[in-house]
């Protein structure tokens, strides 16, 4: 199998790398995206930029996260990230909801998950006041339609909320020189074929029976670390973005 990471850069990024390499340095702000369990891909990535790639750094670097990127960049900027990140992990992986479970009922389990990422008021001082890792959130609270407690509403709700993003994606895709300066790292198509199920997790997986849906995004994190080697041994694919 060919490298199984890639890294899709803008213009001046890319000729940037292709003369100089990639440095940690070279990084000013990283975006963490939402995706549910998605970015189990990216767990050994995190283990390694964390215990390696940023382990001197002294410049700010500044996180923007979102759901799941959210708590990823929470553990970045506590004072043992890699560990942090570790328990983040473990936990998400192993959860389980009860079958009828409501609301209720999962907002306490998931909120199980969190407590993991901060075990101690502690690790919440270390991330307001961490001296590197400036943590910036994106939420968003849910109005009109998206509101609603008929679960048909909702739905039309992110129905319409989907349909924008997707515009919104398009426009920014015809229009690079917003990202003339941004990197992109992936798992390369061959890698991700290789995977159980041939794909990377998502939410839809929670149809599977627990125990086989827990193997299986074990097996993610595990594999991830393959993501890693290929970066910290520069064995990626640079692409044009």
């Amino acid at each position: 199998m060919s490298s199984p990471l890639r890294i899709l850069a803008g213009s001046t990024a890319l000729a940037h790398i292709q003369q100089h390499g990639l440095q940690a340095d070279d990084i000013s702000v990283m975006v963490g995206a939402s995706g549910g369990p998605k970015w189990f891909c990216l767990y050994g990535l995190d283990q390694y930029l964390l215990s390696q790639f940023f382990k001197d750094r002294t410049q700010p670097l500044h996180l923007l996260g979102s759901s799941a990127g959210a708590w990823r960049f929470a553990c970045y900027a506590q004072q043992d990230a890699a560990a942090a990140s570790a328990r983040f992990a473990k936990a998400y992986s192993e959860v389980t909801y009860p079958k009828h479970a409501n609301m209720r009922l999962i907002t306490q389990i998931s909120q199980a998950i969190i407590d993991n990422v901060f075990p101690a008021q502690e690790n919440l001082q270390q991330v307001l006041n961490h001296p590197v890792m400036k943590l910036n959130l994106i939420v968003d609270r849910a109005r009109g339609l998206n509101n609603s407690a008929s679960k048909m509403l909702q739905g039309s709700g992110l129905l319409l909320a989907a349909g924008a993003n997707l515009l919104n994606r398009r426009l920014l895709r015809h229009n690079k020189a917003y990202l003339h300066n941004v990197i992109l790292l992936c798992p390369s198509n061959d890698w991700v074929k290789s995977l159980p199920y041939g794909k990377i997790p998502d939410r839809k997986d929670f149809k599977l029976n627990d125990h086989e849906r827990i193997r299986y995004w074990q097996k993610i994190l595990s594999r991830s670390h393959e993501l890693a080697a290929a970066f910290a041994e520069g064995n990626y694919t640079l692409e044009p973005l």
